[in-house]
C-alpha cells in the first residue's frame, strides 16, 4: 500500500475522483492539501478514502460541485482529519460500507471547515461509526440538516460550529449514543438539536440560537442534559421539548418564545412511553407561551 504520499496545490476538473485512496493493503498517512476541484465526483464524491485507509489528512481543500459532479469528501477509513476546507454545493460524508460488529471505524476529526449550499452539510452512513469530532467552522444554507447522524454512531463531539439558515435541524441524531453539542450558534434555523429513535446520553451546553422551533427536541431519547443555553425567536412549537424521553434536565437556560398558548417554554410529554425523571433548575422563560414548564401525558 501507499505510505506518506503528498498531493499539494493541484487543480482537478470533471474527474470521477480528484483524489482517492484504499485497496486491500491500506494506504497510510497521506496528505492532500491546498488543492482545488471543480465538477468532480462523477457518480461519487470528489475526495474518497476507503475503509482500509489510515491517517489521511485533507487540508485547505476548495471543492465546488458542478453540472456533472456532485463534489464532496467521503471518509471511509480510520484516523482521518479534514481541516480548513471549503465546500460549496456538496457535503462531507462519514461512511462505513463494511458491517463489522464492534468496529472502531471512524476516529474522524473535522475542524474549521466551511460548508455551504447543499441538502446536508455533514452526515454519517453505515454502522458502528465511532469517535467523531466536529469543531469550528460554518455550515450554512442547507435545505435539510446541518449535521445528520444515523446508524448507531457513538462518542460524537460537536463544538464551536456556526449554523446559519438550516432548513430542519442543525444537529439531527438517530440512534446515537454519547453526543455532546457545545458552544454552537444556531442562526435562522428551524431546530437546534433534534434526537430520536433510541438515542441516549445527550449533552447540549452553552449554545445560543434563534430557532423558529425547539432549540432541543428529543423523541425516545434518554439521559439528556440541556445547560446554559439561550434561545429566542421560537414561534412554531415548544422551545425545549422532551417527547417520551426519560432522565432529562434543563439547567440555567434562558428561553424567549412567542409560540402562543398552544406551546410551552419547556414541555415533557409521555404517552405509551412515559417521560420520567425530568429536572428543571433555574430557567428563565419569557415571551408569549402556554406554560413555562408543562409535564403531561395522554
Amino acid at each position: 500500500g501507499t505510505y506518506g504520499a503528498i498531493v499539494d496545490a493541484c487543480y482537478f476538473e470533471n474527474c470521477r475522483h480528484a483524489v482517492a485512496g484504499g485497496g486491500a493493503t491500506p494506504a497510510m498517512n497521506c496528505v492532500i492539501s491546498n488543492c482545488k476541484s471543480f465538477d468532480c465526483g462523477l457518480g461519487t464524491e470528489s475526495y474518497d478514502c476507503h475503509e482500509s485507509t489510515i491517517g489521511f489528512r485533507f487540508y485547505n481543500i476548495f471543492d465546488q460541485a458542478g453540472p456533472n459532479g456532485t463534489g464532496g469528501i467521503v471518509i471511509r477509513g480510520t484516523d482521518v482529519v479534514v481541516d480548513s476546507c471549503q465546500l460549496n454545493g456538496c457535503e462531507i460524508l462519514i461512511a462505513n460500507t463494511e458491517t463489522i460488529t464492534g468496529s472502531t471505524l471512524g476516529r474522524t476529526v473535522l475542524s474549521n471547515n466551511i460548508i455551504k449550499n447543499h441538502t446536508t452539510g455533514i452526515r454519517t452512513s453505515g454502522l458502528y461509526l465511532n469517535n467523531i469530532t466536529i469543531t469550528g467552522g460554518v455550515i450554512e444554507n442547507m435545505s435539510a440538516e446541518g449535521i445528520k447522524l444515523v446508524f448507531t454512531c457513538t462518542n460524537v463531539k460537536i463544538s464551536d460550529v456556526s449554523f446559519v439558515s438550516i432548513g430542519t435541524a442543525c444537529v439531527s441524531a438517530d440512534d446515537t449514543t454519547n453526543l455532546e453539542v457545545s458552544n454552537c450558534t444556531f442562526n435562522g434555523c428551524d431546530f437546534g438539536v433534534d434526537t430520536y429513535s433510541s438515542s441516549s446520553n445527550i449533552l447540549v451546553s452553552n449554545c445560543v440560537g434563534t430557532c423558529t422551533s425547539s432549540i432541543v427536541r428529543t423523541y425516545l431519547t434518554d439521559n439528556v442534559t440541556v445547560t446554559n443555553c439561550i434561545v429566542s425567536g421560537v414561534t412554531l412549537t415548544n422551545a425545549i421539548y422532551f417527547n417520551r424521553s426519560n432522565n432529562c434536565s434543563v439547567i440555567a437556560c434562558n428561553i424567549n418564545t412567542s409560540a402562543g398558548a398552544s406551546y410551552d417554554g419547556i414541555r415533557a410529554w409521555g404517552s405509551t412511553n412515559t417521560a420520567n425523571n425530568i429536572r428543571v433548575l433555574s430557567p428563565v422563560v419569557t415571551g408569549s407561551y402556554g406554560y413555562g414548564l408543562n409535564c403531561f401525558s395522554n
